[in-house]
């Protein structure tokens, strides 16, 4: 099965609606992202996610690597580095999802994560915040 196969099962397309929306900012770690959306592949649920990615002007094929391979990414390539927290605000316009879930590109998913973090924000625990995937113990 393709990239593109795999992908099309649990990555919605630009303008459907998303569950989760992950936003990953990148400068030149091309392996560590590559190795982040497929962890993405792989533990992906039935949720509907939307992965968008934002370049912080790699020189490293980081931004060649997610066209190629994971052509559903919406990936914005910034030309320099505009700083992480400017990287990640340029995403919100594109998010489409009910939670926006940001991620690291030196992370990968584990089983579950995307379900547990839809489950925490739903239950609306006041101890538990989307900073993180782990849940206080609380549900």
């Amino acid at each position: 099965m393709t990239d593109r196969e795999l992908g099309s099962k649990f990555w919605v397309l630009f303008g459907s609606r998303a569950v989760i929306s992950i936003v990953i900012v990148s400068f030149n770690t091309a392996p560590e992202l590559v190795a982040c959306l497929e962890s993405i592949e792989r533990r992906a649920s039935a949720i509907p996610l939307q992965v968008i990615v934002v370049d912080n002007g790699s020189c490293d094929g980081s931004v060649a690597a997610v066209r190629a391979r994971f052509p559903l990414v919406q990936l914005i390539a910034n030309q320099e580095n505009a700083g992480f927290p400017k990287a990640n605000n340029q995403a919100l316009p594109l998010v489409r999802g009910e939670y926006v879930f940001f991620l690291n590109p030196d992370s990968e998913l584990e089983a579950g994560t995307t379900s547990s973090t839809r489950a925490i924000a739903r239950a609306g625990c006041p101890r538990c915040g989307l900073n993180s995937a782990t849940c206080c113990g609380c549900t």
